[in-house]
């Protein structure tokens, strides 16, 4: 018997086995999910548009940083680099932070023409001292979660055996790190949710940092008490094969052949970084930035309204704008 972290993070990262460290297509038509850059250049085109507001106070030396954790298969830092003005280009240090080798190799053969990118195997070593823009676009959703179902006596961890059967590893567990398993004790019995301590953790490796930091974290999820209206018993832990959704059972088959995830709780997340110096400048939904950001002719293409459905796409993605900026105005939206 493992967690279920514990099984989630062999399945995607072992360095055999582990599906991001295999061959194999991942992202697109031809794999098994399909993210926001990979469809249209929506998205790209807005946190373009971001950056560039930031520009002047993330310049040192004549130079501005942009950091990318998780960067797919590169889609992403493409249209920024492509859609950004070329003055703004020619200053720009783009770098990149992938631990998996099979796609550090695809985001090169994307990217090798742009001249301004760089690719690292840690983000501390990326930021190094400097100001810098750390953005992500379905990254906090690929840490393993761990697993917990409320019972009479409160949560419990779960974990998983060799033959995919679900249990409790332990006594009730109280984590005050985490929103909901320190605030909902009066969840049904058998419901279930997943936490990213993992991403918790990957986050304390790096930060607090000195210099000026402006982070854009964009997944799928919500804030901790939309989270807890979902009819979801099971909660929200889930596989890809093919773009097939699996769940249940599921989910622990054939580990490292399928993508495993989970939803993002952005209350979390927020709490998280506010223990490290990072308020929350905005929350919004998908739908919100790209009508910021984009023009209405690039919206109208099929494939973008698909990003802004507010049934769909459009709402079941947020995006959280975080800054240790010591002159920022109280935080927009409170925490759930």
């Amino acid at each position: 018997m493992e967690s279920i972290e514990a099984f989630v993070a062999r399945a995607l990262y072992d360095p055999a086995t582990g599906y991001y460290c295999r061959p194999g297509v991942k992202l697109g038509a031809r794999g098994d999910f399909a993210t926001s850059t990979t469809l249209h250049t929506a998205m790209g085109r807005s946190v373009a548009s971001w950056l560039l507001r930031l520009q002047s106070d993330l310049t040192a030396d004549g130079r501005w940083l942009v950091v990318e954790c998780g960067a797919g298969d590169g889609s992403l830092a493409q249209q920024i680099v492509s859609m950004l003005p070329a003055r703004a280009r020619s200053a720009l240090d783009y770098r990149i932070v992938e631990i998996s080798p099979i796609l550090v190799e695809e985001q090169q053969q994307r990217l090798e023409n742009t001249g301004c990118v760089s690719w690292h195997d840690s983000v501390a070593r990326a930021v190094a001292d400097r100001p810098a823009a750390v953005i992500s676009n379905e990254f906090v959703d690929a840490f393993p979660p761990g697993v917990f179902r409320w019972e009479k006596n409160g949560w419990r961890e779960l974990g998983v055996d060799m033959n995919g059967e679900v249990q409790p590893l332990s006594e009730a567990v109280a984590h005050a790190a985490s929103s909901l398993l320190s605030r909902w004790h009066d969840a049904p019995d058998g419901r279930r949710i997943e936490v990213h301590f993992t991403y918790r953790d990957w986050l304390r490796g790096w930060l607090p940092r000195k210099a000026h930091t402006e982070m854009l974290t964009v997944d799928y999820g919500g804030e901790a008490a939309e989270l807890a209206e979902y009819g979801r018993m099971e909660g929200s832990l889930r596989a890809y094969d093919k773009h097939e959704r699996l769940t249940g059972r599921s989910v622990f088959e054939h580990p490292g052949s399928r993508d495993i995830t989970a939803d993002v709780n952005f209350t979390d997340l927020q709490l998280w970084g506010q223990e490290l110096g990072l308020q929350t400048v905005e929350l919004m939904e998908q739908r919100d930035f790209l009508l910021q950001h984009v023009d209405q002719a690039c919206l109208q293409e099929e494939a973008a309204r698909y990003l802004l459905d507010p049934l769909g796409a459009g709402s079941a993605f947020k995006v959280l704008w975080q800054s240790n900026r010591t002159d920022l105005r109280p935080a927009c939206r409170q925490h759930g």
